[in-house]
């Protein structure tokens, strides 16, 4: 993998900040409640080092590849190909998802499948946030396609893109995002691009 340019890396966090801003100002909206976020890591590395980058992050007691979390799946198309996985903690993201759910379904019964959909539509809204940004940033066209909720161990979430190691690439941009709103909550994006597109952002980057 071709190493980031200082220049490159200044532009990372300048989109992740952007992404951040824009994410914060439409969940405090939509919420009507004071939600902040702020992105401390913007970094490209190899996803079987993303499990050392969470072991370094999050308090577990265990093999941290058995810890129980939820990921959101996103192929992306148009100029860029490749996927974006945001995973996160659960418990935190259903506390938010309720919020949701009583603004706008006051008189629905909280039910899982409710509670999933919620979640999927908050993160859908945070990582078109980010790929808004990234977007202009580059002045390149990224298409998401509809959002995939799975809830597992984060060893069995990652093998989801390893699978995909063939056909896209090993090389992924980590944004380590923390949101607060009555408390910390840990999400990590996965923006995995193919070697094409890759090569194509840090050209745009440069």
């Amino acid at each position: 993998m071709k190493e980031l340019t200082s220049r490159q890396l200044d532009a990372l966090l300048e989109v992740s900040h952007v992404g951040a801003g824009n994410a914060t100002k439409v969940l405090s909206e939509i919420l009507e409640k004071d939600v902040r976020i702020n992105v401390p890591v913007a970094k490209f590395c190899k996803l079987n080092e993303i499990a050392d980058n969470f072991s370094n992050e999050i308090e577990y007691d265990g093999d941290i590849e058995e810890m129980i979390m939820s990921g959101i799946l996103v192929m992306l198309s148009g100029d860029i190909d490749g996927m974006l996985m945001f995973l996160f903690d659960t418990d935190y993201a259903t506390e938010l998802s309720k919020d949701l759910i009583k603004k706008y379904l006051e008189d629905e019964e909280e039910d899982e499948t409710l509670v999933i959909s919620a979640i999927t539509e908050l993160v859908n809204i945070i990582c078109g946030a980010y790929l808004k940004a990234f977007g202009e940033m580059t002045d390149l066209e990224i298409i998401p396609s509809v959002p995939m909720y799975q809830q597992d161990m984060l060893g069995a979430l990652l093998s989801i893109p390893a699978i995909q190691i063939g056909e896209i690439s090993d090389d992924i941009l980590l944004l380590d995002t923390r949101f607060t709103k009555g408390g910390e909550f840990k999400g990590y994006y996965l923006f995995i691009p193919d070697e094409k597109s890759y090569e194509k952002i840090l050209e745009k980057l440069e």
